[in-house]
Formats: structure tokens, C-alpha cells, sequence
């Protein structure tokens, strides 16, 4: 995975998921706390909230995921990019088995939405196999610009 410069980190979260009755659980909250640090979750209704909350779906897909098909510890690393308001979100696990989109017959009651939900909701994303085995699927959402002013640049009197 490419290395991110530091000067573009404002939040970084790293956890390993291993060992816990409900990872999912854990990282929700734990990305919400983040998203809470970073101003992401105020304001009623707004869109950086609704964009937060799609985000926390995609994160508890992507660990239920790893989680459930993988054989050992997962890890979520999140960044988040204020220069570009861009959330990367990343989770990596020992299973050299890429995600893939279910065909529509063969998703159901049981699942087989994942990757239709992430294609749906992110700019893009992509699983890098590690050299010796294993993957990280990683996932890039757009925040939209700050309200303060059409293009998302604050006014000159701010």
C-alpha cells in the first residue's frame, strides 16, 4: 500500500482486531470517536454525517468481512485527508482470497452485498495481495466541501 505523507494525516486510526466478541461493534465505536474528534458526526443531519455514517457501514462490512472469512487477526487502519476531506479506510487480514461481487443469484437473505454497498458508496476501492499471503482492501470516500461557501473555500471575511 502506498505510504501516505505525514503532513497529510490529521486523524489516524490503527486497531487489531483480534481476540474480540464483536469487532464490528469495537470499530464502529472506535471510528465514531474519530469521526466525533474530527467535527464529522455534528451538525443534526448534515452531510458530513450522513458521509460518516456511510463510512461506518462500509468499515463494519469490510471487518465483518475479514473477520468471517479470514483465518486470523484483522486490521483497520483509517486516515483521514483534511487538505482533500478524503477518509481512507483500510483493512487487511491474513487471507490471499480476494472479496469479490456476488453474481445477483447468489445473493440473498444470507448476504452477498458487500461489494455492491462499497461500489456504491466510496469513490473507489481495491484489495492489495501482500507478497507473502494475505490482502488489504482499501477504500477512499469523498467528503463534500464545507458549506461556508460553493466551492467549499471559506469567504474572505472568514
Amino acid at each position: 500500500m502506498p505510504q501516505i505523507p505525514h503532513h497529510c494525516l490529521h486523524a489516524r486510526t490503527l486497531v487489531v482486531l483480534e481476540h474480540l466478541d464483536r469487532p464490528t461493534q469495537h470499530t464502529r465505536r472506535l471510528l465514531t470517536r474519530q469521526f466525533r474528534r474530527l467535527g464529522l458526526l455534528s451538525g443534526g443531519d448534515g452531510p458530513d454525517r450522513r458521509r460518516a455514517e456511510e463510512a461506518l457501514l462500509i468499515a463494519s462490512e469490510l471487518v465483518g468481512n475479514a473477520c468471517r472469512h479470514s483465518p486470523g487477526p484483522t486490521r483497520l487502519t483509517s486516515h483521514w485527508h483534511p487538505g482533500t476531506r478524503r477518509l481512507t479506510l483500510a483493512v487487511s487480514d491474513p487471507s490471499s482470497r480476494p472479496p469479490r461481487r456476488k453474481p445477483p443469484e447468489e445473493r440473498g437473505a444470507d448476504g452477498g452485498y458487500g461489494i455492491l454497498l462499497i461500489e456504491i458508496l466510496s469513490q473507489y476501492w481495491t484489495a492489495v495481495p501482500h507478497p507473502d499471503g494475505g490482502k488489504t482492501v482499501v477504500v477512499s470516500l469523498d467528503f463534500p466541501p464545507p458549506a461556508s461557501h460553493p466551492e467549499g473555500r471559506p469567504h474572505a471575511s472568514e
